[in-house]
């Protein structure tokens, strides 16, 4: 007997420290039926998750397939990113060293009021946009009068100015 009394008064005190606990809130009576009403029909929606038999499981023949696009998209996106990679380190992907060599090999200027397509691309940090670039320029107006002319073709700046000048003549 003297168990239950001291039961009872545990949950006595739970009971008047929550609603102090809640009075402290300041909120009003219409709010505490609010969040109770929003904290019962949480808790009915997790029991019901919890309790609900069917479950959605994808037929066995259909993850072989599944995994099979996987594979094969992820092999695509590695391959279009080694392609993106190359391109932006100024690398074509037939011959990746070739070009390379080409612009390190280089002894004799190029002239840039004559150069091909092909000739300008051998230039450090120049690719098949900027030469096809130049060669606009050079078409539009007239051949280049000064090395530094290059800088009013779009793209290039002072610094490709600068890496190309002792590849170049006019």
């Amino acid at each position: 007997m003297f168990g239950t009394c001291g039961v009872l008064m545990n949950k006595q005190r739970i009971k008047r420290s929550l609603f102090f606990w809640v009075d402290r809130l300041q909120i009003r009576k219409r709010e505490r039926y609010s969040i109770t009403l929003l904290l019962l029909l949480f808790v009915i929606l997790a029991l019901f998750n919890v309790f609900r038999k069917e479950k959605y499981v994808p037929e066995p023949e259909n993850h072989a397939q599944i995994l099979a696009d996987f594979e094969q998209r992820s092999a695509l996106i590695q391959r279009e990113k080694l392609l993106e990679d190359q391109k932006y380190a100024g690398i074509s992907s037939e011959e990746p060293m070739q070009k390379e060599e080409n612009s390190v090999a280089m002894t004799e200027p190029i002239s840039i009021n004559t150069a091909t397509l092909s000739q300008l691309t051998d230039l450090p940090g120049i690719g098949n946009t900027y030469a096809q670039r130049i060669i606009e320029y050079r078409e539009t107006n007239g051949d280049f009068t000064s090395v530094d002319e290059l800088v009013n073709v779009k793209g290039i700046g002072e610094r490709t100015l600068e890496k190309i000048k002792p590849f170049i003549k006019l």
